[in-house]
């Protein structure tokens, strides 16, 4: 009898140390590892459901629920402090991001166009066509929002990544060009940015179109969606933008020395301070040194970012 008093009273006090976790009914003891287990379970089938009618139970759309797999890890795996400044973070994020876009297409609107047709605007004219365009583009962007949970399988990430991939690289091959070929000139950039951008713009529009079907229905995109992946796409057309503006530059008359002065590779060491100009030679090399290390150093974050873009595409 003794014996059996301390083995109850043992077992009591393992139970009432264990704390968080449970007894089963068969008495032995269920660790918060395994509950964890089954939670994180839980959380993963949300996240990377496929089933139409899970997808709706869990984040209330039929394509997928991938975008909710930030917020979950933020509001229940993180402890209430760390959550509390993650929130905050991604808010002044957010709102570091809205105000800057906001601010930038208003500006391009007022001072572009709105200003070029009334030149006589006044200041309070033009301040207030900003804050309409503002409230313009804030409208457009939440009517929007049920485009972008209908466009590629509901994935935020993917559609921002599809959209850059259509719109960027025009703008970037012209910059390359334009840094490093003296050649380019303003009639080759500019056929250059309208053809890529006409391409690009093609395939944004066939993509709205014809999203891509949940899982389990037959697809019916077009070839040329379902044959090239996006990120392939934006190596075309980065190459395509390139061969137009070569074309229409050399088909051009070349920019004239004042003209692209300090602005290219090769005219950038032409830039010389001014105690350069009165004879030292030493602030002349000194400028020109640190000029190319900023140089190189640009072409080695290039090269960073097309060794990341080749790898994970």
């Amino acid at each position: 009898m003794g014996s059996r008093q301390e083995e109850r009273v043992s077992r009591a006090r393992v139970v009432s140390e264990a704390g968080p976790r449970l007894v089963t009914q068969a008495g032995k003891l269920r660790p918060r590892a395994e509950q964890q287990l089954v939670a994180d379970g839980d959380r993963a089938d949300d996240v990377g459901c496929v089933v139409p009618s899970e997808c709706l139970r869990a984040c209330g759309t039929e394509i997928g629920c991938s975008n909710i797999a930030y917020p979950k890890l933020v509001m229940e795996l993180m402890p209430t402090g760390l959550r509390g400044l993650m929130i905050a973070v991604m808010m002044a994020a957010l709102m570091s991001s809205l105000t800057s876009i906001f601010n930038s297409s208003s500006t391009l609107f007022t001072m572009d166009i709105w200003k070029w047709l009334r030149p006589g605007a006044g200041e309070r004219e033009l301040l207030l066509v900003g804050r309409l365009v503002i409230a313009v583009l804030v409208g457009v962007s939440v009517a929007w929002i049920p485009v972008l949970q209908g466009s590629n399988g509901g994935q935020l990430f993917i559609y921002m990544q599809s959209v850059t991939s259509s719109l960027a690289p025009p703008v970037t091959a012209v910059f390359v060009l334009g840094i490093f070929w003296r050649r380019a000139n303003e009639q080759g950039a500019f056929w250059g940015l309208m053809a890529g951008l006409a391409v690009g713009a093609t395939r944004l529009v066939l993509e709205f179109l014809h999203p891509a079907p949940p899982c389990g229905r037959p697809e019916q995109q077009p070839a040329v969606l379902r044959g090239v992946h996006y990120l392939h796409f934006a190596v075309a057309l980065f190459v395509l933008s390139g061969a137009v503006v070569v074309a229409g530059s050399l088909l051009t008359p070349p920019p004239q020395g004042v003209q692209i002065e300090n602005l290219t590779w090769w005219t950038l060491a032409q830039d010389l301070p001014s105690g350069a100009k009165t004879g030292d030679h030493r602030a002349s090399q000194k400028h020109a040194f640190w000029a190319r290390v900023c140089g190189f150093n640009a072409i080695l974050l290039m090269c960073v970012n097309i060794f990341f873009y080749a790898y994970f595409a």
